[in-house]
């Protein structure tokens, strides 16, 4: 497979360059795909249909678009609008071009740790494959294969646990070392070449155990009470389920057009949730 050929941008990425709603931006696809399909014209050329996990975990649909997709998309703007979203698309597959092609050879890689499992980065699986990062969560997705998103207390974590001090991103995905072999294999780049760099990157290297044994002890009874009652854990993690589904909810009361029936539902979906989140953390104190 031609690297070049895997290039695409996220529907919600060119939403935004367009200055439109996602939700509008996929009907004007849709329509689009429609007229293409009557004509007999591959629609996998401009963009293939995909998904990606909201704030609350649900799976919303979204395209991968091509680079000939954005230009077919700039054709139909006209004006300022379509020549700044004609230089913006091109700018950003440009980038993407480079990076493709200019994959740095002098940084030091090694694969880190999550749990018990051995783990890469987005970005090292770039430098060792070619495949550009912005693409590799799309492919996990698309394969269906196992991926982590951490931020947080997560990332922080993480970053000690593997002596990353100098990095200073907010948000890491790490990919389990199975997860990263398939990967490779569905796309068709599993040479000679890549199975050594694969095994040079995977070698063992010191337990991290330890450090986690470190970072037990240094949390105070009461602390580890906590963390061990499975029971806290679990309504903890239903009020935090609930309180992203009303920051969600209300980002989509803001943005989305409705029937004033369909705006009361919203609003009454809100108050259930506060009203069940207060309820919950009544019961955790309770139990705490």
């Amino acid at each position: 497979m031609n690297l070049t050929e895997i290039l695409t941008l996220d529907s919600r990425e060119v939403a935004s360059m367009i200055n439109k709603s996602h939700n509008d931006l996929l009907k004007d696809i849709r329509r689009y795909g429609d007229y293409l399909i009557e004509g007999k014209i591959p629609l996998n050329d401009f963009w293939q249909e995909s998904t990606y996990k909201d704030k609350i975990g649900r799976s919303l649909k979204c395209y991968q678009i091509t680079k000939k997709g954005c230009e077919f998309l700039a054709h139909k703007m006209t004006g300022k609008k379509g020549a700044i979203f004609t230089a913006t698309y091109i700018n950003r597959f440009h980038e993407m071009e480079e990076e493709l092609n200019n994959t740095p050879s002098n940084i030091t890689l090694r694969h880190t740790k999550w749990g018990k499992e051995k783990v890469m980065t987005t970005r090292d699986f770039w430098q060792i494959t070619g495949v550009p990062q912005g693409n590799v969560n799309w492919f996990l997705k698309k394969f269906n294969l196992e991926y982590w998103i951490l931020t947080g207390k997560d990332l922080r974590k993480y970053k000690e646990l593997n002596n990353l001090k100098n990095c200073v991103t907010s948000s890491m995905t790490l990919i389990p070392s199975y997860s990263a072999i398939i990967l490779v294999k569905k796309l068709d780049l599993w040479t000679k070449e890549l199975q050594k760099s694969f095994g040079d990157y995977f070698k063992p290297y010191r337990d991290l155990i330890v450090a986690d044994k470190q970072e037990a002890l240094a949390l105070d009874t009461d602390e580890l009470i906590s963390i061990r009652s499975e029971k806290i854990i679990a309504k903890i993690n239903e009020l935090k389920r609930k309180l992203i589904a009303v920051d969600v909810l209300l980002d989509e009361l803001i943005d989305i057009r409705r029937t004033k029936r369909d705006h009361e539902r919203y609003g009454e979906n809100i108050l259930k949730l506060l009203y069940s989140s207060s309820s919950d953390m009544f019961g955790i104190n309770k139990i705490i």
